[in-house]
């Protein structure tokens, strides 16, 4: 099943923002996205699904959604507009 971004755009409301301190690499693993999130103040295991921006040291910009059921992360790394 392929996620297009705009269908997740359309039915997600992304109010969390979380920053790294670190710069990111443009395909960040699992347990990067983990890192960012407990650096944040995030307790694990996380309860629910969730859906959030991720921005790097660089300002690098991600669309993160964690999907409980699943325990898996899919993103979507965002162009800065200029």
């Amino acid at each position: 099943m392929t996620i297009e971004i705009r269908d997740v755009l359309k039915d997600n409301d992304f109010t969390a923002t979380y920053r790294s301190v670190n710069i990111l690499p443009n395909k960040p693993t699992k347990l990067q996205l983990m890192d960012v999130l407990s650096d944040n103040g995030v307790v694990f295991p996380l309860t629910a699904s969730n859906n959030f921006y991720l921005l790097d040291a660089n300002g690098k910009g991600f669309v993160v959604i964690y999907n409980l059921g699943l325990d898996e992360f899919y993103y979507e790394m965002l162009s800065k507009a200029i």
